[in-house]
């Protein structure tokens, strides 16, 4: 494919992305090495896309941006679960909320991204701490496959196992621990990821 062409086939190509994120999408992908030539050497957008959700290139924003909006969009569930990976567990969600606190303070993380229509029982929840084997991964795409929550939690918290049977928050036992530490909030779909910072 020709690069003087790319951000209208960007912009034809992926769904919901709005022009100037379109425009910002092709910029990313002329400026990332690895990327302009898997573009260059694709027959077609549809080849090229498939090359990138197969990860030939490096995980980033740009994997995220064609994941989450491109013609094979209604997969990007999946890709996040394998994102996930070794990470992931599973908490009881009554109307797609997590509960997080510590014994003093406990409040609900919604697990429902900007994506999300319906409500889940259950929550896929990660933690990803500095120092994990994934985490440079997770860390270059996760802005882009999840939404941010305007909050971050600071110290050292539970996730707790909560299926919305008991009015009195305090006997819930905690699920897991988490360690000491700056944590961004993501939810997408049931998914929510904390990831140190």
């Amino acid at each position: 494919m020709k690069i003087e062409k790319i951000i209208d086939v960007i912009s034809m190509y992926t769904n919901t992305l709005e022009p100037h994120s379109a425009i910002a999408l092709a910029r990313a992908i002329a400026n990332d090495e690895e990327y302009l030539n898997l573009y260059l050497s694709s027959e077609d957008y549809d080849d090229f896309e498939r090359k990138v959700l197969s990860k030939e290139c490096a995980l980033n924003e740009i994997y995220a941006q064609i994941s989450r909006y491109g013609t094979r969009a209604d997969s990007h569930w999946c890709r996040i679960m394998d994102l996930f990976g070794e990470s992931s567990f599973k908490v009881h969600s009554e109307h797609g909320k997590v509960l997080i606190g510590t014994g003093e303070l406990k409040t609900f993380v919604n697990s429902r991204g900007s994506s999300l229509n319906g409500f889940y029982d259950v929550s896929h929840v990660a933690v990803f701490n500095i120092g994990d084997k994934d985490y440079k991964v997770v860390y270059g795409c996760i802005d882009k496959m999840m939404d941010k929550k305007d909050f971050l939690i600071i110290g050292e918290f539970n996730i707790y196992d909560y299926d919305g049977g008991s009015a009195d928050l305090n006997f819930i036992e905690p699920f897991r621990k988490i360690k000491d530490g700056w944590y961004r909030i993501y939810a997408y779909d049931g998914f929510v990821a904390f990831v140190e910072f």
